[in-house]
């Protein structure tokens, strides 16, 4: 009717159609890199980009290009086909939190190519073309390229009709930073997406650093004690015996992933620190002497971050010829407390014990049956620590699940000494209050590991102190080395005179770490639980951006429940196999009473 009485309505309306699209497309286009919000209700806002991701993106000087190297939606297996939706999803805000200086690009690759009769393509505009320095072979496939960049499939399940088969897909992300050669990330796997933010962002920061950081690490070998009969082997096969092997070779192939420059060093004459490096990390000292205690002074007096990991004691199992389990302590001797103690701080001698522990499988003999069955040894020694053990507040130990301590021993904090020295520590984890100690000379028999009846409270197992260490040899001399010593059947070494004069150290605050134990980060220990984060956390911390700390803290977390008291147990068994019936029967007998008056 509009239309009809007004003669211009037909014009107005048609404006009005017009003018309104033109508005939102504008409005669009202005939003088009804007986040219109996310609701994200997990604990800890896992789903949402952290603040430090947000910061080390913003400051990037070059654009970041990212390539997901992917098999197409429709060539994955059933549980794979979001995967690409959910790496783009990722991408797409943490590009928004770099202020568009990430850009992604999606490049399909198929598995089949490679492994039969592949087409030749010449893609030169393709992100996956070569970088220069490489060979160019156009009449490669594009997977042979990628191939050869370090791209590669992997083996997934894929379950088809009634069966279930291995199919090989393409999940990886390849990061270049300016002119760099590209990083490649593989295997981005839905149980690795929790973590791809930390891998995303952490090589991206690796790319940005003008060079590696190095690390000095202190770790000793283990001695190995090889059967005459293996040793007889290695002779026929011309090979040389191995006399130890490395516990923490899994450590330091860990940081070298992490663009780390590891340099071992023994703090021996023959063995000192090198020139530079970023941080000493010692873990496992065994028997220090005064010279080793000298060098370590001078470099927490000069301001170089210490990362301290102290073993006491360690056990071995075995069964007696009447059934029952022996336990044997080993004392390791770490000779640490002669310097930790001028500062005001100290690892405990005493033997460390919680409640909340679990239990340990121990291969108890050397026959095929307890190889393939260990036994479960549950002791108060094999101490967990869960979330909360451990300080929230800071970067280092946020956001860990649980913490394998295994045969672990107290700290003893002293703040008068270390209010003297100008000095704050900082307690990063403790036990759980129902820990108690037993004294290094107590025998191991009878009820050693039984818990006391009262008098348990929580011990600080991990701290940070940091300020201006002191020098407290500054009016001593210089410890001479000690000399290496006779060999059977060798004739005597001539000592070895120090000709090198002492280096004046330039005074600055500094900072140590100092853990109560060592055990868990030993090659069969060092993937349990969060024992592998600690560390790295620890070593981030002290010498590269500590935004890098909280960026590995935003993933998921295995919140285990702590181990409850008797008291705890005997009542949720009573809720769940008692209070039910019990509600039953009391709302029958109300009805039934109802009813009869």
């Amino acid at each position: 009717l509009e239309l009809r009485h007004r003669p211009k309505a037909k014009t107005t309306f048609a404006g009005a159609v017009g003018l309104s699209l033109v508005i939102g497309f504008l409005f669009n286009w202005l939003l088009v890199d804007q986040s219109l919000g996310r609701f994200d209700l997990t604990e800890g806002k896992i789903y949402t980009v952290s603040p430090a991701s947000a910061s080390i993106l913003s400051e990037l000087k070059q654009p970041v290009q990212v390539n997901v190297y992917i098999t197409p939606k429709d060539k994955m297996p059933t549980g794979l086909k979001t995967l690409e939706q959910d790496i783009v999803d990722k991408l797409d805000e943490l590009r928004v939190a770099s202020g568009g200086k990430l850009k992604y690009k999606t490049v399909h690759l198929e598995a089949a190519n490679v492994m039969g009769k592949a087409p030749e393509l010449d893609t030169p505009d393709d992100p996956t073309k070569e970088v220069p320095g490489e060979e160019k072979d156009e009449k490669k496939a594009i997977e042979e390229r990628m191939l050869d960049k370090g791209v590669q499939p992997f083996p997934v399940q894929a379950i088809e009709e009634d069966t279930v088969t291995s199919k090989l897909v393409y999940s990886s992300l390849g990061v270049q930073y300016g002119a760099q050669k590209e990083e490649i990330i593989p295997a981005v796997a839905p149980q690795t997406l929790p973590d791809l933010e930390y891998r995303l962002v952490s090589t991206i920061n690796k790319l940005t650093r003008d060079k590696k950081p190095v690390v000095a690490l202190v770790a000793p070998e283990d001695a190995l004690n090889i059967p005459p009969e293996l040793r007889q082997l290695y002779a026929q096969m011309g090979q040389p015996v191995p006399q130890s092997q490395d516990p923490y070779d899994k450590l330091v192939a860990y940081l070298e992933h992490e663009r780390y420059e590891v340099r071992r060093v023994q703090l021996t004459q023959n063995s000192p620190l090198p020139e530079e490096y970023d941080a000493l990390v010692i873990i496992n000292p065994r028997s220090l002497n005064e010279r080793q205690r000298w060098e370590i002074n001078r470099v927490l007096h000069s301001g170089k971050p210490v990362v301290l990991a102290v073993q006491n004691y360690e056990w071995d199992y075995r069964i007696t010829p009447q059934g029952t389990l022996s336990a044997v302590r080993r004392d390791e001797n770490p000779g640490v407390n002669e310097l930790l103690e001028l500062y005001g701080v100290a690892v405990s001698k005493d033997v460390l014990m919680d409640a909340n522990n679990f239990p340990l499988n121990v291969q108890m003999g050397n026959d095929l049956f307890a190889q393939l069955f260990p036994q479960p040894v549950p002791l108060p020694t094999h101490i967990m620590l869960d979330e909360p053990s451990m300080n929230t507040e800071t970067s280092i130990t946020n956001r860990l699940s649980k913490i394998l301590y295994l045969w672990g021993t107290a700290l003893e904090l002293k703040p008068d000494e270390l209010k003297k020295h100008g000095l704050t520590a900082t307690e990063l984890m403790w036990s759980s209050d129902k820990a108690w100690t037993v004294p290094a000379s107590a025998p191991v028999e009878g009820a050693y590991f039984e818990a006391p009846q009262s008098g348990t409270k929580a011990y600080p197992v991990m701290a940070m102190i940091t300020g201006q260490f002191p020098d407290v040899y500054k009016d001593k001399p210089r410890p001479a080395w000690e000399q290496p010593r006779q060999q059977p059947g060798m004739p005597p070494m001539p000592p070895q005179p120090e000709t090198d004069e002492v280096k004046p150290v330039t005074p600055a605050p500094g900072k140590l770490i100092l853990v109560g134990g060592a055990e868990m980060f030993r090659r069969n220990f060092l993937e349990v639980g969060s024992n592998l984060d600690l560390i790295l956390n620890s070593i981030d911390s002290v010498s590269l951006d500590e935004r890098l700390v909280a960026v590995r803290g935003a993933k998921m977390t295995e919140r285990g429940i702590p181990k409850p008291s008797d008291g705890v147990r005997a009542l949720w068994k009573f809720v769940n196999y008692a209070l039910g019936s019990l509600i039953i029967a009391a709302v029958g007998i109300t009805v039934a009473v109802v009813r009869r008056r």
